[in-house]
């Protein structure tokens, strides 16, 4: 197991951009860092209240970005990918609200869902 240590990032809630096509308002941002034997490690993790095919529900996208600035993940990336997380079950419908609970990034998270070719400590 990797000794990879994240730290969220001040503020610990930020307005996010858009995330999915069928996203209905704002979008609200938690982040991580963590420093890499090559580079930094950088969860994004974005909720907002989506609309898919009628069904309104709080869903999540996690990026996972390996660059060589935390303060610039997106122009410094060298890899990245994402997984999406429906919210439904989780006891607020407010994104903001979810944004602020969001429970910090793990090593272990890095290790299963960083980028291919990556470093995981």
């Amino acid at each position: 197991m990797s000794n990879l240590v994240f730290e969220r990032r001040e503020p610990l809630v930020c307005k996010g951009g858009d995330a999915a096509e069928y996203q209905v308002g704002d979008s609200w941002d938690a982040r991580w860092t963590a420093r890499l034997s090559e580079g930094w490690a950088v969860v994004t993790q974005t909720f907002y209240l989506a609309n898919l095919k009628g069904r309104r529900f709080v869903e999540s996208r996690v990026e996972f970005i390996w660059c060589r600035d935390p303060a610039d993940p997106g122009g410094t990336e060298l890899a990245s990918d994402e997984v999406w997380i429906d919210h439904t079950d989780d006891m607020s419908d407010d994104p903001r609200v979810l944004a602020e609970q969001a429970v910090d990034s793990t090593a272990a998270e890095w290790e299963r869902y960083g980028p291919s070719g990556a470093p995981r400590k």
